[in-house]
């Protein structure tokens, strides 16, 4: 206990350090707290909030601890709150003690507040987990609360056959526990009985309840002095029961039986036997017993019911034995007591509202901060996904400019041996070597008439055309079309459209010479570096930039920059 002290006293001062310390012992802060926060709550809950800062243990344990100490602050209210978001976390749900004990604690809390109805379902719902856990301590103790909720809701009949579940299921019993649980069922069956005035059976109650009593007696683990304080209490109200029955013989007797027991030689018991004394009308008792509880109250606080109903007693004993002016100023101090009471009620009322709007305030800074870290985490993931999208669209664009450059180099190799290819070929014609050096590409073009005199002599015809074009750069003229290359060449008008389409491959002299002037412009580019795209397309004879790159496109299958890339 020592140690747990000296651990607290440490967190308050150096809590952030220390609190790193637990994140690998949540158990032991979680000991620590469970021994101080009766006797220091507001240091634990600040404890508390620290370690949900520090992640020292998961939020579902820290709010079941928190919900612990408004328990025993008497702030229901809070604790509700704790416990409902306790319940609403789906991993509750996935550990079934951790769900069990948070709806047992939170039974309770709707009981504290009077909310019944909300408590029945909640109760029973935490019964059925017990039953599946097997644990059957829970199970009665959620069992008596339904009892207890249905005779405040006036359901007599419910909260009867709730405490009978208790008594049958584990009056066989060897655990003390549940055995504690079924004597705590018969006193509660024994009030009520007492209460509708049905004396016969709670008379049984309270026998079979002294036989629970003996049978563990004999039995390991109750606290010492438990059975002896059941028993005097039992003797007290077994008393009652018999005076109210008429039965005074019998009624003496269980007091003589109170008095035997250890616990009457207490102070404290006067508050059990009071009730018999004053109704057996033994004032004089009365008096003395409340004599000596007086003693207990020296130097305490006595504003509350406790204390309250013992002034009633001393008033009520006071008058019968006629002391009436003693009996009004104890009844003015009960009266006094109770206004205590009410305003200590409102302040502490007030008090936990106050922390209720100080809770409210922090959990809507939390979960402003929630918000704000899901945001940034939303502007980082879609950050993310930006630059993935952009990298993916560099490396596509890349891959793609990588494939085009190769295609563009290949294409480039293709035009400069195609071009060898026509200038070789046009060697060949100047030395009179036509059929010999033909070309294979060109030969191709004329190969299904080669065998026809006319087929050789149209084809020497349409190179001997061409030759003149070129030596003479006829296309680069602005002017030259199809009346001036008749009239130079000698060509009859009826033969040039299938010249061109059978040897050249296009539909009319117009594509026949911009693939002139694309061929020229080709070997302008490689002679003349330092020309703009704007001055070849100039000096090849197309009278725009867009026509030239149309041109160049349509008969090598890329621009004229991408070439100009590929020197």
């Amino acid at each position: 206990m020592k140690c747990h002290f000296i651990v607290i006293l440490l967190l308050a001062v150096f809590g952030n350090t220390l609190l790193c310390s637990f994140k690998t012992d949540s158990l032991a802060l979680e000991k620590a707290v469970k021994e101080y926060y009766m006797t220091r709550p507001d240091s634990i809950l600040d404890l508390l909030d620290d370690a949900e800062h520090h992640k020292v243990m998961a939020s579902a344990r820290i709010d079941i601890l928190r919900a612990m100490v408004y328990g025993n602050m008497s702030m229901p209210v809070l604790e509700e709150s704790c416990l409902r978001r306790v319940l609403s976390v789906p991993k509750t749900t996935s550990n079934p003690n951790l769900h069990l004990k948070a709806l047992s604690m939170m039974v309770d809390a709707l009981q504290e507040q009077g909310k019944y109805s909300e408590c029945i379902p909640m109760a029973m719902q935490g019964m059925n987990l017990a039953k599946k856990l097997n644990n059957r301590v829970v199970e009665y103790s959620l069992l008596s609360t339904l009892a207890m909720a249905s005779f405040r809701l006036e359901q007599y009949q419910d909260g009867y056959e709730y405490l009978q579940q208790i008594i049958k299921g584990g009056s066989k019993s060897d655990d003390v526990r549940v055995l504690s649980h079924v004597s705590y069922a018969y006193g509660m069956l024994i009030n009520q009985l007492v209460s509708d005035t049905r004396y016969e059976e709670a008379l049984k109650a309270v026998y079979a309840r002294r036989d629970l009593l003996e049978r563990m007696k004999d039995m390991p683990g109750p606290p010492s002095g438990y059975i002896d304080q059941q028993k005097a209490y039992l003797y007290s109200k077994m008393a009652n029961l018999y005076l109210s029955m008429g039965k005074t013989a019998q009624a003496e007797e269980a007091y003589r039986a109170f008095m035997q027991t250890e616990e009457a030689k207490r102070v404290e018991s006067g508050y059990t036997i009071l009730p018999y004394l004053q109704k057996a009308g033994r004032h004089k008792d009365v008096l003395d017993r409340i004599r000596e509880l007086h003693t207990l109250w020296q130097g305490c606080d006595t504003v509350n019911m406790q204390y309250r109903l013992l002034l009633e007693y001393e008033a009520k004993s006071e008058g019968a034995l006629g002391n009436y002016q003693r009996m009004a100023e104890l009844n003015r101090c009960a009266l006094a007591l109770t206004d205590s009471i009410y305003m200590r009620k409102l302040n502490s009322r007030a008090q936990e509202f106050a922390t209720i709007f100080k809770v409210n305030e922090k959990e809507k800074q939390l979960q402003e901060e929630q918000a704000k870290s899901e945001r940034s985490s939303l502007m980082l993931i879609g950050s993310v996904v930006v630059l993935v999208l952009l990298a993916t669209l560099v490396i596509v664009v890349c891959l793609n400019l990588r494939r085009m450059k190769r295609r563009n180099r290949i294409a480039a190799r293709q035009i400069e041996e195609l071009l060898a290819q026509r200038e070789e070929f046009r060697r060949c014609l100047t030395c009179n070597d036509m059929q010999k050096d033909v070309p294979p590409m060109e030969k191709k073009a004329g190969q299904e008439e080669k065998t026809s005199g006319t087929s050789n002599q149209s084809y020497e015809t349409f190179l001997r055309m061409e030759q003149l074009i070129m030596e003479q750069k006829l296309f680069l003229q602005p002017r030259f079309g199809r009346d001036e290359l008749l009239r130079t060449t000698g060509i009859h008008k009826n033969d040039l459209s299938s010249l061109l389409k059978r040897y050249a491959g296009v539909p009319n002299l117009n594509s026949y010479l911009n693939r002139l002037r694309v061929e020229y412009s080709v070997k302008l580019i490689k002679e003349k570096r330092n020309f703009s795209i704007e001055a070849i397309a100039e000096e090849a004879g197309f009278n725009s930039r867009s026509t030239f790159y149309r041109a160049f496109y349509k008969q090598y299958g890329m621009t004229p920059t991408e070439y100009i890339d590929t020197l």
